[in-house]
Formats: structure tokens, sequence, C-alpha cells
């Protein structure tokens, strides 16, 4: 099973209303193949466990922030790999990305996620709009052994069960390379609709994990992130060089 997660800015005189009525329609064509689509911007909470919100860099005290991060998200659960690839090779899938993003995104990145813990493949989130996804994709050193890898991915999907803030939890590690993959910048000079080239440049690659907390409302998330679980929750921070992290709140899904 598959999740994707795509984060993104908006130039300064994109109208987010145009991006989130392409997203609903993309879905509407896509029954088949998308199990979920939620989207929505980042959320008004404040941060008040050990990591900071935004796109993060390690430091001389462990990850810091290094700067805003994105504004924008959705994520996406799949049965596999290739119900992913026939809703990317849509015709759904082209319109959304020429008619309601290409000359609107700024920047974005792309991310692809095999789920190994938690609740793949929810139809919604349970708190529909208004919930809050808190979002952290990371990597971690080269020399990190599999046997802390899979300790990390287990104690991170773990706090479903132990903190009752927590309604759910997806995560996995990076899936198959993908050439959509990746962080990028868009060049609107090269917007040529439904045609190469491409209106971006790859500028980073596409973080190696990836994990979606869910929580009912902004209070639930606030309680959480004031607790103990904040520390525990931060699989960022385990020999990671940098990560970013991003309370979403839901608008829809």
């Amino acid at each position: 099973m598959f999740f994707h997660i795509l984060l993104w800015n908006l130039y300064p005189d994109a109208d987010p209303t145009d991006v989130a009525l392409g997203m609903r329609r993309m879905q509407r064509e896509n029954p088949a193949e998308m199990k979920r689509l939620t989207f929505g911007r980042r959320a008004e909470v404040v941060s008040a466990g050990p990591l900071p919100f935004g796109e993060l860099r390690r430091g001389r005290d462990g990850l810091e922030r290094a700067g805003d991060g994105f504004e924008y998200f959705f994520l996406m659960d799949f049965e596999d790999n290739p119900a992913y690839r026939r809703y990317v090779d849509s015709d759904a899938h082209m319109d959304f990305v020429w008619e309601s993003c290409a000359a609107r995104w700024s920047e974005f990145m792309s991310t692809n996620h095999q789920h190994e813990e938690g609740q793949p493949l929810a139809a919604s989130t349970r708190g529909g709009s208004g919930s809050v996804l808190d979002l952290v994709l990371w990597d971690v050193e080269r020399d990190a052994q599999e046997r802390e890898v899979a300790e990390m991915i287990a104690a991170a999907a773990a706090l479903a069960s132990e903190l009752p803030e927590v309604g759910a939890v997806i995560c996995g590690r990076g899936f198959l390379p993908d050439p959509g993959s990746g962080q990028k910048t868009v060049d609107r000079s090269l917007l040529r609709p439904r045609q190469e080239p491409r209106s971006y440049h790859l500028v980073g690659e596409s973080p190696r994990f990836g994990i979606a907390l869910e929580f009912a409302d902004a209070a639930a998330f606030d309680s959480y992130s004031a607790s103990d679980g904040g520390p525990r929750s931060s699989s960022a921070s385990h020999r990671s060089g940098r990560a970013w992290h991003l309370p979403m709140a839901v608008e829809w899904g």
C-alpha cells in the first residue's frame, strides 16, 4: 500500500480556491485508483514540543529551523504503485496539473511512501474539515542500521495507541524512484500546457521517510504538542540531517 504527499507554495497572484476545485474534480474522476484525497493549508497552531515547525536542518543542538517550509498540502492513499501510476497517467491528473497547478505554484515537493505501519487507506480523516494532520518528512544518516530505522517507524506508529489525542497514524519510507518526486521550483517562462519541457527545476531529493499524525482539531494537537508525546513522536530528530515539520489544517477530506 502506498501514500503520496505533495506540498506547495503559491505565487502571490494565485487563487488557492482554483487549486482546491481542481483537486476535488481529480478525485471524482479517479474513484477506482485514489482511495483518499485530503488537502488543506498550514494550521494556526503554536509549537510547544522539541521539533520546530517548517524546514529543518541539523545544527549544533539538533534540528533547527531553516525556513518556513510549505503552506499547502494534499495526501493521497493508493492500493499499490500500479494504481498510483494509472492515476498519474490519467487525463484527470494531467488536467489538474496544467489547469490548477503549473501556472500557480511557485515551488513544491512531491514524496511517495510505502505504508509500513499505521492505518492505511482511510477513506477520510475522522474529524473531516477542521481536523489537523501533523506531517513530518525526514532523512536519517546513511550509516543508520536497519534495526534503528525499524524501531523508529514502529515507535511513531505506536503513538495512536499510546496517546489519546492521536486519532490515526500512517508512516513509511520512500517508495520506488519516481520522476515526479523531489523538491522543485517552478519557472512560468517554461510553461507549455501539457507539453515538455516541464515548467520546474529539481532543487532537492525527496526525503526518505514520512509520517502523518491525525488530530480531531487544533485543541487536540495543542494538547499533544505540550505533552510528553511531542518528544516521543519526533522521529525526524533521530540521526537526521534535514526534515520538514508541517502541521496542516484539513479543508477537505
